[in-house]
């Protein structure tokens, strides 16, 4: 297993775990700041159909954690090749998350210091992000895979596409 392989194998297995405590503890969470409902046109019904929204949103980052973690784990124990381009759309993925959490906080009225330090997801994503980058840039591609071709000969596709006969 080379350095490439452990860096996304523990990025994974980070967001695996980000995965478990965001789906347990975090939406035990947010059901406590569920509103009681009213009747129609209710103020309590515009906050109760606001809260169910915003909980559905907050399931999808659910997915945001268990997909890639299961992409990344794949490829750091060699079940799945090394995809150069998908690395580098999580790269930028998370990348993308810690720097709109860090702006999300920085923007809200009322926020303290502390509040960086209290809101620390946005430190995981980031440490997600320079994982799969350093492996990304540490990775070889010319080292074999399970299937015994290189990470590189797949890049290249003139050797497998077929060529029509010249008359």
């Amino acid at each position: 297993m080379t350095i490439s392989h452990i860096l996304f194998s523990i990025a994974g297995v980070l967001l695996l775990i980000l995965f478990g405590y965001h789906f347990i503890w975090g939406n035990a969470a947010y059901a406590a700041l569920r509103p009681e409902r009213g009747g129609e046109d209710d103020e309590n019904d515009k906050k109760f159909t606001a809260w169910l929204n915003g909980r559905a949103v907050f399931q999808m980052g659910s997915i945001d954690l268990l997909l890639p973690a299961a992409l990344l784990i794949l490829m750091g124990f060699k079940f799945m090749e090394v995809n150069v381009a998908l690395l580098s759309a999580l790269f930028f993925w998370y990348l993308g998350y810690a720097l709109f959490w860090l702006l999300s906080i920085l923007f809200s009225k009322g926020r303290k210091k502390m509040d960086y330090a209290k809101q620390g997801q946005w430190i995981l994503f980031l440490v997600v992000a320079v994982l799969v980058s350093v492996g990304a840039t540490k990775f070889d591609a010319a080292t074999p895979n399970p299937a015994g071709n290189t990470a590189m000969s797949t890049m290249t596709t003139s050797q497998n596409v077929p060529t029509v006969p010249q008359q």
